[in-house]
């Protein structure tokens, strides 16, 4: 009887011991799984915070503004350009005596 008793326990403790590495080994991809999702999730969210700012005029090279008569009457045109070192940018914005138009045209632009 009690070389059985000893049996049962020694089988008990092995489930148990089977029991526990399984929960532990779970538990662990668990842990990885949300490590590797949280750091995807940091990376998404500062690359749309970079794309989403403005640049700043510190990192602006060059940027010229100056005024032009149109072969119109009544019309200039406004010229701006912009130099960085990933890009450059050329516009021509007309001006007029109309406030109306000039606000306008500054929205759309």
């Amino acid at each position: 009887m009690v070389k059985r008793m000893s049996e049962k326990y020694q089988k008990l403790i092995k489930d148990n011991q089977r029991n526990r590495k399984i929960l532990i080994f779970s538990a662990l991809i668990v842990l990885v799984i949300a490590v590797i999702s949280y750091c995807a999730f940091y990376m998404i969210s500062k690359n749309n915070q970079q794309k989403s700012t403005p640049q700043t005029e510190n990192s602006q090279e060059v940027s010229k503004y100056y005024f032009k008569d149109s072969k119109y009457e009544g019309i200039a045109s406004k010229f701006i350009e912009r130099k960085t070192k990933k890009e450059e940018a050329s516009l021509e914005i007309p001006v007029t005596k109309n406030s109306k138009i000039n606000d306008f045209i500054n929205k759309k632009v």
